[in-house]
């Protein structure tokens, strides 16, 4: 069974530990919450995580965000407060 299909009690958060290139499952659940916004992703729409952080990411914006955000001399501050965007 590929780990990522099975996605545990619905409607229940998962826990996840996220790798390089993968994540694998710590507990089941059908979703995380983004770290940038404090939306959920469904797991079958997670793509954006930092795995030094242990972080998911609903989209790239929230991502560049987060790290603008946590790092301010690394790039534009502004990127910091740049729309949520539901792509």
């Amino acid at each position: 069974m590929d780990e990522k299909s099975f996605s545990g009690k619905p409607g229940g958060e998962a826990r996840l530990r996220y790798d390089l290139s993968d994540y694998q499952i710590l507990t089941p659940g059908s979703f995380v919450i983004c770290a940038q916004t404090g939306k959920p992703i469904p797991l079958e729409e997670l793509r954006y995580w930092n795995p030094q952080r242990q972080e998911a990411y609903i989209n790239a914006v929230a991502s560049t965000a987060r790290e603008a955000a946590l790092n301010p001399a690394s790039g534009d501050a502004a990127i910091a407060t740049a729309p949520d965007t539901d792509e």
